[in-house]
C-alpha cells in the first residue's frame, strides 16, 4: 500500500495516507495518522479468541475486531478486559436477574451476593464483576463503592449505621460478552453484632387464639422465652404469620413491639392482633405461625387445620407441622384459646385462656 497511495508525512510527524486525489496533502491537524479514501475502508485486525490471548502484555486502546465462530464485535483493551465497542450480529447480552443478598447486616458477619445469570443464546458465564456499596440511607443517597470484586462481603466497623447493596455486572465467555449491571435493593442499617441464642428449644410459640363464634374476637399469639436462656437479641426475634392456601406470609411483627409480662422462669410476649386486622382461620388448606429468630433462621412452624409449604418470607421452603388443634365459629367461646400443657401437648381451653402468664 505505501508502494501506491500518496503519503504525505508532515514535520509534527502526523501522517496521512490519501488516495483521493486531493490537493490538499496535510493531514488534519489534531489528527497523528489519517486515512483519505472514497471506496476503501480501515480494516483493523481480525482475530480469534485464541489468537487474541496471543497478544502480549495489551495496552489499553488496543483495537481489534474478533471473529470466532459466530461471534463477532470490534473489541478495545480497557486496560483490564476486553470490551465490545459494537456487535453487528443478533447475539444478546447476558443478564443478571433477581440480584439479592442474604445474610443479617451485622458487624462481622459476612454478606452473600446472589444472582441468577442467564444469556439467550446460552452463552456460558465468564468472569461476571461483582461490587458492594454502602451509602447513609435505604435510598441509596452518597453512595460510596467498596471495590472488592467479590460475590461475598465481611462487614467492618466501619461501616456501621450504613446500608449496603450488592451489585453484578454479567459477562458471557462467547457472543456478546458483556450486560447490563444490576443492583439488589439496600439492606440496612447496619448494627453491632450480637451472640446468637444459647439455648432455642426454650423459646417456643406457647399459646395463641384465632377463630370463635360470631365475629371472631381477641385473637393474639404468644411466644414464652426462658428467663436462664434469654439471646441477646430477643427483640429482634419474630412472629410471622401465614396464609396456608398460597403458602404466603401475610403478617409479621417484632418481639420489641409486643406487650411482655415475666415471672421467675420465664417472659411471655403476646401480640394482641386488632380485629381490623385478625389472624387467617384455617381454611382452605389450614394457616399457619412461624417463630423467627434474631439471625432469620426458622425456629419453628406450626399450623392448624392443615399442612402446607412456605413460599416466601423468612420460613421460605420450611414445612407446617399440624398440631392436630382446631378452633370453630361455630362452638369456640370467646377468650378461648389453644395453649401447650406441661407435656408440650397442645390442648384447647374452651372460654378461658392465659396469655402473658404460665399456662400451667
Amino acid at each position: 500500500m505505501f508502494l501506491f497511495l500518496p503519503i504525505s508525512i508532515s514535520s509534527t510527524a502526523q501522517v496521512l495516507i490519501n488516495d483521493t486525489d486531493s490537493s490538499n496533502e496535510n493531514p488534519h491537524p489534531s489528527a497523528i495518522l489519517e486515512l483519505r479514501s472514497k471506496n476503501k475502508g480501515f480494516l483493523p485486525p481480525r482475530l480469534t479468541k485464541n489468537q487474541r490471548q496471543n497478544i502480549q502484555i495489551p495496552t489499553e486502546g488496543l483495537i481489534i475486531y474478533l471473529i470466532d465462530v459466530n461471534d463477532q464485535c470490534l473489541q478495545i483493551y480497557n486496560g483490564i478486559r476486553w470490551d465490545n465497542i459494537y456487535c453487528p450480529t443478533n447475539n444478546n447480552p447476558p443478564k443478571a436477574e433477581n440480584v439479592n443478598i442474604s445474610g443479617r447486616p451485622t458487624v462481622d458477619a459476612v454478606l452473600q451476593g446472589n444472582y441468577i445469570y442467564g444469556d439467550t443464546e446460552n452463552d456460558p458465564q465468564g468472569n461476571s464483576i461483582y461490587n458492594w456499596y454502602i451509602a447513609d440511607d435505604i435510598q441509596g443517597n452518597n453512595t460510596t463503592s467498596l471495590n472488592n470484586n467479590t460475590i461475598s462481603y465481611t462487614i467492618k466497623s466501619e461501616d456501621l449505621e450504613k446500608y449496603i447493596t450488592f451489585s453484578v455486572t454479567p459477562y458471557a465467555i462467547s457472543g456478546a460478552e458483556i450486560g447490563k449491571t444490576h443492583y439488589s435493593n439496600y439492606i440496612g442499617p447496619i448494627t453491632q453484632s450480637v451472640s446468637p441464642p444459647t439455648n432455642i428449644s426454650n423459646i417456643n410459640i406457647n399459646e395463641f387464639h384465632y377463630e370463635n363464634i360470631k365475629n371472631d374476637t381477641k385473637e393474639f399469639v404468644e411466644v414464652r422465652v426462658s428467663q436462664n436462656n434469654t439471646p441477646i437479641d430477643i427483640d429482634n426475634y419474630q412472629i410471622v404469620l401465614y396464609n396456608g392456601s398460597k403458602g404466603e406470609k401475610y403478617r409479621s411483627i417484632t418481639l420489641n413491639q409486643l406487650t411482655k409480662n415475666c415471672d421467675n422462669d420465664y417472659c411471655y410476649y403476646v401480640w394482641d392482633v386488632p380485629s381490623s386486622l385478625g389472624i387467617q382461620n384455617g381454611n382452605p388448606g389450614g394457616d399457619g405461625i412461624a417463630l423467627v429468630n434474631g439471625l432469620n433462621s426458622v425456629i419453628e412452624f406450626i399450623s392448624y387445620e392443615g399442612v402446607f409449604t412456605a413460599t416466601n418470607g423468612l420460613a421460605k421452603g420450611a414445612i407446617s407441622k399440624d398440631i392436630g388443634i382446631k378452633q370453630s365459629n361455630s362452638s369456640t367461646p370467646e377468650n378461648s384459646s389453644i395453649y401447650l400443657d406441661k407435656d408440650n401437648k397442645w390442648k384447647l381451653s374452651e372460654g378461658s385462656n392465659t396469655k402473658g402468664t404460665s399456662n400451667f
